[in-house]
């Protein structure tokens, strides 16, 4: 176990995926680091700046992450440790994602620019929190952004909260609930060309 600082600018790792353990750190600074797939377990991961590309999963099982100003992820985001989202962005690029675990998000975004007749999924299994905005952006009415729950009938809620906003078009929604404690929005959001589905309030 041991504490490993990123000093060149980009720590490029193919699809080889990392694991940090128990003591394990890795403090990567204002440099970027690309990889498969994230797990921090019970180890730290820090950034001040820089960014993060995973074509895998992040995932936060225990220990903590500091997020850098972008991380893309292509897979699954679930965090059962610590977050600190850092005014960073998350950019969630992948087909199929769901995000697990109660998180404070400072810009959480998803868009679809693919014009493939494919939606692009986005299911939540916990609640979340917006600090700054959240970004839903489908193409068209053939490539949307379908949110929804990762359990049927059971409605998550997304908390925006400070000044934080939402853009939103072309989205197919579905077991969402909407809490405004927040400056920049006001409910019901009603975003462009979408559809909605079972129960949202």
């Amino acid at each position: 176990r041991s504490a490993v600082t990123v000093v060149s600018s980009t720590l490029t790792m193919g699809t080889n995926d990392m694991t940090i353990d128990t003591g394990g750190a890795l403090d990567l600074g204002g440099n970027n680091l690309s990889l498969g797939s994230l797990t921090v377990s019970n180890g730290t991961f820090t950034a001040s700046t820089g960014t993060l590309d995973a074509d895998g999963n992040v995932i936060i099982r225990s220990g903590s992450f500091t997020a850098p100003a972008t991380t893309t992820i292509a897979g699954n985001f679930w965090n059962f440790g610590t977050f600190t989202h850092n005014s960073g962005t998350i950019i969630l690029d992948g087909v199929n994602q769901t995000v697990s675990g109660v998180t404070t998000f400072y810009t959480l975004s998803k868009t679809d620019s693919t014009n493939d007749e494919t939606d692009r999924i986005l299911r939540i299994g916990s609640n979340i929190r917006i600090a700054s905005s959240l970004v839903l952006d489908g193409l068209d009415a053939t490539d949307r952004i379908r949110l929804t729950s990762t359990v049927i009938g059971v409605a998550r809620d997304i908390t925006f909260t400070g000044a934080s906003t939402f853009t939103g078009d072309y989205l197919n929604i579905s077991f969402s609930t909407v809490i405004d404690l927040s400056s920049g929005i006001q409910l019901p959001l009603n975003p462009g060309n979408s559809t909605h589905d079972h129960t949202n309030t």
